[in-house]
């Protein structure tokens, strides 16, 4: 009984720390952790998923965004249309949304969920078109590693959840190997993702530019031949 309640008291001081403490007091100073850089091959099957995902995603949340309100809009709400049905439950996915995805033993889960927001995407091709370009950038989220003590949730306006997942509707690929999470981030919500990033205690959210560098210009390139 003990042990998670001291667990817990050392998560919520570890927040503080890091939430008011290293950022706030120190903000000239405050540089976050440099996320370890992957170095590997992709096939070019692999490359045309992800691009071909990744231009459905972009034309897809831009259509979702398009008249967004930045300073009273609803950031919870923004990217979380795609119902989830697991096993024959349906899941609201605005409320509690990680608690039935972040299973880390069953990344099968999440790609479940990846292709259902795939065909809804394509559903409603009649509202959007697929993008080659556009303003914003790609995030990397680390499937199995949360502490969920909300301090990302809080400061992004619950963008993203208590398990410091980004919504369904700006997902592109999923590694299951890695237990990698390549999502979208437009333009204008890259500050609120930043923010999250900075303050995560478990630090399981980056750019790709920092975590996987050499895969952007196959990506371009991936784009160009699609």
């Amino acid at each position: 009984m003990l042990a998670p309640l001291v667990f817990a008291v050392i998560s919520i001081l570890y927040t503080l720390y890091r939430y008011f403490i290293k950022k706030e007091a120190y903000p000239l100073h405050y540089v976050p952790s440099t996320p370890k850089t992957i170095q590997r091959s992709w096939t070019e099957e692999a490359l045309a998923v992800f691009a071909g995902n990744w231009q459905q995603v972009m034309g897809y949340t831009d259509y979702l965004s398009r008249h967004f309100d930045v300073e009273n809009g609803d950031y919870k709400k923004v990217f979380r249309k795609t119902p989830f049905a697991w096993n024959g439950v349906i899941y609201e996915t605005v409320n509690d949304l990680s608690v039935h995805l972040n299973d880390a033993s069953d990344v099968a889960q999440m790609q479940f969920f990846l292709s259902v927001a795939e065909t809804m995407r394509k559903e409603d091709a009649l509202h959007y078109a697929p993008m080659t370009t556009a303003k914003g950038r790609i995030g990397v989220y680390v499937i199995d590693f949360s502490l969920t003590d909300g301090a990302a949730e809080d400061i992004s306006r619950e963008y993203v959840d208590v398990y410091e997942m980004p919504p369904l509707d700006t997902w592109i690929y999923i590694d299951s190997t890695l237990h990698l999470l390549y999502f979208w981030v437009p333009e204008t919500f890259i500050p609120v993702v930043q923010d999250a990033a900075d303050v995560t205690c478990s630090e399981n959210i980056c750019w790709l530019e920092d975590k996987e560098p050499d895969l952007i210009p196959l990506l371009k390139a991936a784009v160009l031949h699609t």
